[in-house]
Parts: structure tokens; sequence; C-alpha cells
């Protein structure tokens, strides 16, 4: 998400342009399917408050650990990767424990193999 801002205005009144951005990433894996509402708000040093919200659709899949749209060999390879890690382990990659308790093993690879095939 980029806020890319071009000119201000004091009452309707250009105070000049400017050009000054502003990025944030947001991973939607962490996010509940359906709609969400994403707003920036800005604050000036005299207290003043603007913003401006977006509707974002979340469609996550499961077991589509890369994020391309269908479950897929490249998903398996991912838990097989990280297969038997923990967190704090070199191999341990937090998108491959499909089921959240914290260790890469069998039940990560059995979720993803159930979805294999499954495309949003």
């Amino acid at each position: 998400m980029t806020l890319h801002v071009d000119e201000f205005l004091l009452s309707n009144v250009s105070l000049g342009w400017v050009s000054y951005t502003h990025s944030a990433s947001l991973n939607t894996r962490t996010l509940v399917n359906g709609t969400h509402n994403i707003t920036a708000t800005v604050y000036d040093a005299s207290g003043n408050v603007d913003s401006s919200s977006i509707l974002i659709n979340v469609q996550n899949l499961l077991g589509d650990l890369n994020g391309d749209g269908e479950v897929d060999i490249m998903d398996i390879s991912i838990v097989a990767k990280a297969f038997n890690s923990e967190p704090e382990h070199p191999d341990w990659d937090a998108i491959a424990d499909v089921n959240n308790d914290e260790v890469i093993d069998i039940l990560d690879i059995s979720i993803v193999a159930l979805e294999f095939g499954k495309t949003v």
C-alpha cells in the first residue's frame, strides 16, 4: 500500500505542490477472508486530522503458501523445505506452519496436500 500526497489544501486553497510518499505493507494471509477497510489518517502539528479509506477483498486459499492463486507442488515444497523445524531453527518458515502449532511436520504437509489442485 502506498500513500502519495501531491498537494496540500487549506480550506480548499492550495498551499503548494509537494511530493511525499509513505509506504506500508500488509500480509493479507493473516486476515480472514472477506472485505476489510483500510484507513490512512494524517495529523498535522496544529492537531488537524484527515483520513481516507479503501476497501479490500481478501480471498486466501488454504494451502496456497506462495500466494499464486493455486495449491501445487511449489506450496508442498515450501513445507518440505522447512520440515521438522520450529521457531529459532534456521529452516523455520512461519508460512509453512499451516496449522500454527509452531512445528512444521506431517500435519502441515497433509493440510497442503488435501488442498492440492485448488485455485482461487
